[in-house]
């Protein structure tokens, strides 16, 4: 009869470490591949809201939606503003039934959920930001996208709202937001104006591998650094006044709506 012969506890332990091996070595494959499904489906996201942006404009001869204004949802985001785009219920919490543009994305607030909300945010981990840009504890976050400042609303003394026209080179403005603890419907990507004698600390997420998906004018999305706002003002010394310069250029370029943007001098180039 013929003997069969089994292995020995050091080959099987030379497999199991071979096998060890090869989970390492797949391991951050997975995990970047992964991280790059969800940068994909972030995009989608941020594509089909600035798709029901458009769509709003068009239908409203022009006029732009108007976000929860920096005030927050207690002065504003009531029903009795009824031109408020999409409504919020607290501090980093957005209505998913209350709002002008909800219609556009879609009817169901499940869907409208996941649409406002990036698969690389851990939902264990949301808080809004407070007014400094740091992570409030007392107020935890439902949405990770919000909309650039500029379209907040303007009452002087009149309500206004922004038209689509008055938006200077669509391609490069930024109209929706990915930061990284977002506070109301409107955000900026630094804590400060370009102006004020204070650091100026970007908002935007790095959760893309260091990078955020932003949304533009235009329709189409684009990875950014948030380091592009990133400056201090008030300083005399040349590198940083080199960097402030830097920042005020990608700020006036990426952000300010109405104004065209820079030359390569360095002057900001008005619509005026």
């Amino acid at each position: 009869m013929r003997r069969i012969r089994a292995f020995t506890l050091v080959e099987l332990l030379i497999v199991i470490g071979i096998i060890a091996c090869l989970i390492a070595l797949l391991l951050p494959a997975l995990a970047q591949a992964r991280e790059a499904e969800h940068r994909i489906h972030c995009a989608s996201n941020q594509r089909q809201i600035l798709m029901a942006v458009i769509m709003y404009a068009n239908e409203n001869q022009g006029w732009m939606p108007v976000p929860t204004p920096a005030g927050g949802p207690v002065t504003y985001g009531i029903q009795s503003y009824n031109y408020i785009a999409i409504g919020m219920t607290d501090f980093g919490l957005l209505d998913w039934n209350w709002g002008r543009l909800w219609p556009y994305i879609s009817h169901d607030p499940q869907v409208r959920e996941r649409v406002f909300n990036c698969p690389s945010d851990d939902a264990t981990l949301r808080l809004a930001a407070d007014v400094y840009g740091a992570p409030d504890q007392a107020h935890p976050r439902n949405f990770s996208y919000c909309f650039n400042r500029q379209l907040e609303i303007q009452e002087n003394p009149v309500a206004t709202a922004l038209r689509s026209s008055q938006i200077r080179h669509p391609e490069h403005k930024i109209l929706v937001l990915e930061q990284q603890n977002p506070r109301t419907t409107v955000g900026n990507v630094n804590t400060s104006s370009p102006f004020g004698p204070v650091p100026i600390i970007p908002l935007l997420t790095s959760r893309h591998s260091g990078l955020a998906n932003e949304g533009f004018g235009d329709g189409h999305v684009e990875l950014l650094s948030a380091n592009l706002f990133n400056g201090f003002d008030g300083t005399i010394d040349n590198g940083r006044v080199h960097q402030l310069t830097l920042m005020n250029n990608a700020y006036f370029y990426y952000c300010a709506l109405t104004v065209d943007g820079f030359n390569d001098t360095g002057y900001y180039l008005s619509s005026q």
